[in-house]
């Protein structure tokens, strides 16, 4: 089963004329960035549909720390990256990030934060506009760490830092093989939520039922029911609902195939476009009856691989540009990405961590023919 995680973005009004101007430019800049997140979930999910197993992961954490990786990558290496993640401009990106982290820490009813921080080695200087930006527009905590005299326990303050972001759902990011002597830095996303449902399941109605993971294999798990008013719409291909959270803008979106062997052709056709489509066709229905399976589900996986099939391909390579970070050469060694979420009958709970571990490039000089 996916599901996709959806939540109305708004800009609070101000009163000074001054101001107005301002305000437009980050509608724009939100818009931009949530069209750029859709396009970028929509083509990594290509990519990891034919994994085996779950999957679960948050397109929004790891296209924010990438954005913000961004800001220290020039020449070829911003260009694929722009593209590949069909980020804005510069401006515009770093903009909509930060509008959007100040209206996560405003939700209402649910409890929905994001946060960024670097992990920077003291032995290397460090471009000040990079710091600067990534402090303004991404909120990020700066840390200096002592990478080749202290690995252990660089990796236990990243850890640490993780675990408090995340109520403890995601322990940890950073194994002892991630962090070597040599790194340089290491960028990290954190996002969580919690939230009620406007209508809760009574515990009472979870029953065992079976699951179709395919036509010919099932398994028995607990699943919940109610019957009710929600967002409900259906064509050829699937059914739709929305559940709203409690006192909330903010709802979960279900996507059935109308057949148990569906969901390979859903994963394979599904576009942006489409998905916008089919969302625009969710109407209130009076009753809905509604049966779900009660399930808790812990992924991980490493991007490297899949970001440069995605045309990331300079960033982890030797020919990898982040001098907008540093004069010293950078390329990122690995993208980590680990993610949880939990749905019962009174609601949901998710978080999701992507940190990206930067080590030396090409030595001064290096030529590429």
């Amino acid at each position: 089963m996916h599901s996709i995680l959806v939540g109305a973005l708004c800009i609070l009004p101000v009163t000074a004329q001054s101001a107005t101007a301002q305000d437009a430019r980050e509608k724009a800049a939100v818009q931009a960035d949530v069209k750029a997140n859709t396009e970028f979930a929509v083509d990594l999910h290509q990519q990891l549909r034919d994994q085996q197993g779950n999957l679960c992961y948050s397109p929004w954490s790891i296209s924010t720390v990438l954005a913000m990786t961004s800001a220290g990558a020039r020449g070829r290496t911003l260009e694929q990256m722009t593209k590949s993640l069909h980020l804005p401009d510069q401006p515009t990106t770093h903009l909509g990030v930060a509008a959007q982290l100040r209206q996560m820490k405003a939700t209402r009813g649910c409890e929905l934060d994001a946060a960024n921080a670097m992990f920077v080695a003291t032995d290397i200087p460090w471009r000040k506009d990079f710091v600067d930006l990534t402090r303004r527009h991404y909120e990020s905590s700066i840390y200096s760490v002592d990478f080749p005299s202290q690995p252990e326990k660089a990796c236990k303050l990243i850890n640490g830092w993780v675990a408090k972001q995340t109520r403890n759902r995601i322990p940890d990011i950073i194994g002892p093989d991630a962090i070597k002597p040599k790194t340089k830095i290491v960028l990290v996303n954190a996002i969580y939520f919690k939230g009620e449902w406007e209508k809760p399941f009574n515990k009472q109605d979870t029953t065992p039922k079976f699951f179709f993971r395919s036509p010919t294999d099932k398994v028995e798990t607990p699943t919940m029911f109610q019957s009710g008013g929600f967002l409900y719409g259906e064509n050829r291909e699937v059914q739709m609902l929305g559940m709203p959270y409690k006192g909330s803008d903010l709802m979960m979106i279900y996507l059935l195939p109308r057949v148990r062997n569906g969901l390979p052709w859903l994963e394979k056709e599904i576009t942006a476009r489409l998905l916008q489509g089919w969302l625009e066709g969710l109407k209130w229905h009076p009753t809905v009856d509604v049966y779900l399976p009660r399930f808790k589900i812990r992924f991980d996986m490493d991007l490297e691989a899949t970001l440069a099939r995605l045309g990331m391909t300079d960033l982890f390579t030797e020919r990898s540009d982040l001098t907008g970070m540093t004069p010293d050469s950078l390329m990122v060694e690995k993208v980590i990405h680990r993610a949880f979420v939990e749905l019962q009958e009174e609601g949901t709970e998710a978080a999701a961590v992507t940190a990206v571990v930067a080590v030396p490039g090409a030595p001064p000089g290096a030529r590429f023919d």
